[in-house]
């Protein structure tokens, strides 16, 4: 998939993620011995999977009935981008598979769960399936073929945006939620104001008050990568500024440190984020540091600026 050829900025030279795909004949191979011994797979129909835990599944089984156990060891090329289930075996690095006499033609399914969040976008792996082992030499040493898959970024995602302007005085963080609740992007379940209003409401508590997903990446609302998790998010420079996301062009009332906590030095959080009096700590569209959330700490609370919000898919 080539990039994006718009008038619109927000989609001009994007460049839509490239699929890896396996070409079997309808839909299924066998790899068989001279002796005749081997295994049918049936490919998977999307073999990607995603950083949010995406799944993708293929099948294998025995083209004739064996004359003792035969054992497959599988394994996957890359654990951090995703691990195998199947059987008893679930969300692991490497599996076996066992067929019989009695269940040689029953296909045995393996799930490839996909890992993450990195700071990957998309990442090529290979589940590879070992030679056989069995005392049957029709199947002994007999290799079926390995799958290539590849793991994309999640296609779940928070997203930062802003509700509208508003003074210091947001009335309280329930009614900084409603506002940002209404104005929440299309998708979305609920809306929360990315502010601190005290030392029990703060932006860093936000994944127990909001129950967000820390996992997932934070994008803008054209789905411009923000940060890889929350933790990025809060603790190191994000990936690019709000202005560059095209987020906000203004600041932005934070009423926090650089660290998400509620700003309580000479009280300039605006009374919490209920007054026009006195100073509040404003975050910087500018920034791409680590002290995004704080930069200008000193602002008139009868000035107006934007209210930013997180919402949760």
């Amino acid at each position: 998939l080539m990039p994006v050829t718009s008038s619109d900025t927000n989609y001009n030279g994007a460049d839509p993620q490239d699929i890896a795909f396996t070409n079997l004949d309808d839909d299924s191979t066998t790899t068989s011995s001279s002796a005749g011994g081997g295994f049918i797979i049936t490919a998977p129909d999307n073999a990607t999977t995603t950083e949010d835990g995406g799944t993708s599944t293929f099948t294998i089984k025995l083209n004739m009935a064996p004359t003792s156990t035969v054992s497959i060891p599988v394994y996957v090329s890359d654990s951090t981008e995703a691990l195998l289930t199947s059987g008893s075996s679930s969300n692991v690095d490497n599996l076996t598979l066992t067929f019989t006499s009695s269940d040689w033609s029953t296909p045995q399914t393996i799930t490839v769960t996909g890992q993450g969040p990195d700071e990957d976008y998309d990442t090529l792996y290979n589940v590879i399936l070992m030679p056989a082992i069995s005392s049957d030499t029709n199947f002994n040493g007999v290799n079926p073929q390995d799958l290539s898959f590849v793991n994309t970024e999640s296609a779940i995602y928070n997203i930062l945006y802003t509700a509208s302007s508003y003074t210091g005085n947001l009335t309280s963080k329930s009614n900084a939620d409603s506002i940002c609740n209404s104005a929440k992007p299309s998708g979305t379940s609920q809306g929360y104001a990315f502010a601190s209003f005290s030392g029990t409401e703060e932006i860093r508590d936000l994944p127990t008050t909001a129950n967000l997903n820390t996992n997932l990446n934070i994008k803008s609302s054209s789905g411009k990568l923000i940060a890889e998790n929350w933790s990025d998010l809060l603790d190191g420079s994000i990936n690019m500024s709000l202005q560059s996301a095209g987020v906000t062009q203004n600041l932005w009332w934070s009423f926090s440190y650089s660290d998400g906590s509620w700003y309580t030095a000479n009280n300039h959080n605006c009374g919490g984020g209920t007054s026009t009096s006195g100073k509040g700590g404003a975050g910087q569209a500018h920034n791409s540091n680590s002290y995004w959330i704080q930069h200008h700490t000193t602002q008139w609370c009868t000035n107006t600026y934007d209210l930013m919000c997180i919402a949760k898919p």
